[in-house]
């Protein structure tokens, strides 16, 4: 889904990111490729933290 957004980020931006968002950067990865649906607050947390470079509508459009 966001592959490409995830493969930009450095590992101590990912780290910090994950860090942020208080979850694995693991977790993270398989949530921004689309491996993984995230709840509603992470997924509204992350459109916010990467300024709506991921966006929370493709992410869960059954919630927004």
């Amino acid at each position: 889904m966001y592959k490409e957004y995830w493969c930009q980020l450095s590992d101590t931006q990912r780290k910090s990111m994950a860090k942020k968002l208080k979850t694995s950067t693991g977790y993270l990865r398989l949530v921004i490729t689309g491996h993984k649906i995230p709840g509603a607050a992470l997924a509204k947390n992350l459109h916010d933290i990467t300024n709506g470079e991921v966006d929370k509508h493709q992410l869960r459009p059954d919630i927004f």
